[in-house]
């Protein structure tokens, strides 16, 4: 039940930098496409020279001097590209903002990082504080370790409970 605090630990609001991000990119020139997905590479005999796009039920090729496969290490645009994408180490997790957690043991402002394995091998869990009673709990786990049929909204229910039977947060 115990966990390591890390008082120099960070983490990154991602709605908060993806949002920077775009703005600096639309700054930049770039076009914001919402609803869109790559569905393939513009390629000729030597390069990738764009991408293939759908939104909705229209199809468009949008050219460029280069792709960038941004889209997290299972990357569609790296399979699409014939790049080798990992298999074993692939780590998923999600993370949820909780406002209104009371913390029963308070301890100064640090990450909480903790190794509970009998809710699932390889698993890592993290708490965040982001304010006086605002957490961001997240958790990651190497997919390769998942045994059977288990939801993430399963391992999510098993953390938060970890979390309070260790008597240090409440939720409720």
């Amino acid at each position: 039940g115990g966990g390591q605090y890390l008082e120099d630990g960070a983490s990154v609001d991602r709605r908060l930098f993806e949002k920077h991000l775009a703005t600096e990119a639309i700054r930049a020139g770039a076009e914001l496409m919402l609803d869109t997905r790559v569905i393939g590479l513009a390629k000729d005999k030597e390069a990738v020279r764009g991408v293939i796009v759908k939104s909705g039920s229209k199809v468009e090729t949008i050219r460029s001097l280069v792709v960038i496969g941004a889209d997290g290490v299972s990357s569609n645009v790296a399979r699409l590209a014939g790049l080798p994408v990992p298999r074993r180490m692939v780590v998923s997790g999600m993370g949820y903002e909780f406002i209104g957690v009371r913390q029963i043991q308070p301890r100064p402002p640090s990450v909480e990082n903790c190794t509970p394995l009998h809710i699932s091998p390889g698993i890592s869990l993290y708490v965040i504080p982001r304010g006086r009673d605002r957490f961001g709990v997240e958790f990651g786990v190497l997919v390769h370790d998942l045994k059977g049929k288990v939801s993430f909204r399963d391992l999510w229910g098993r953390c938060k409970r970890h979390l309070e039977d260790t008597g240090r947060y409440n939720f409720s």
